[in-house]
C-alpha cells in the first residue's frame, strides 16, 4: 500500500515539476525561437545572438585583415560592452592594441587619423583604415 502511494505521489511530483519547465517556453513563444536556432547554421547563430549588421561587419574585417594583425576598433565604446567583447572574440587570432596596424571603424563616419589610410569600406559608416 505505502509503495503504491509513493510511487502515485512522486508521478504527480514530477509531472508538475515538468509542467513547471516547459510551461515558460510555451508561455514566451520561445519554442519558436529555438527550432529556428537549431536549425540554422552556425554564421547565422552568431549573427542572431551577435546582431547581423555587427557580424557581417566584424566578418568583413577578419577576412580583410588576415591573421595575425592588431587593430583598435572605433564605434564600439564602453556603452556597448558586450559588442565589443563579442567583435575581439570573432577576430581572434588578431590582437587589439593600443597602437595598431589597422582602425576598424564602425557606425562612425568622417574618422581619420594622422598616419591611416582608407584600406577598404563596407559601408559608409564601416571601413578600415591602415597604417601607412
Amino acid at each position: 500500500m505505502w509503495k503504491t502511494v509513493f510511487r502515485i505521489t512522486l508521478a504527480i511530483w514530477i509531472f508538475i515539476w515538468a509542467l513547471f519547465l516547459v510551461r515558460p517556453y510555451f508561455k514566451k513563444g520561445l519554442c519558436r525561437e529555438y527550432s529556428a536556432l537549431l536549425a540554422s547554421s552556425l554564421d547565422e547563430k552568431r549573427a542572431y545572438v551577435t546582431g547581423k549588421e555587427l557580424y557581417d561587419f566584424v566578418r568583413f574585417c577578419g577576412d580583410s585583415i588576415g591573421a595575425p594583425s592588431s587593430y583598435r576598433i572605433i564605434g564600439l565604446e564602453k556603452e556597448d560592452q558586450i559588442k565589443y567583447v563579442r567583435a575581439v572574440y570573432y577576430l581572434y587570432p588578431n590582437i587589439d592594441k593600443a597602437d595598431p596596424e589597422f582602425l576598424l571603424v564602425y557606425k562612425r563616419t568622417g574618422v581619420s587619423r594622422g598616419g591611416y589610410h582608407l584600406f577598404k569600406a563596407l559601408a559608409q559608416d564601416k571601413y578600415i583604415l591602415r597604417k601607412t
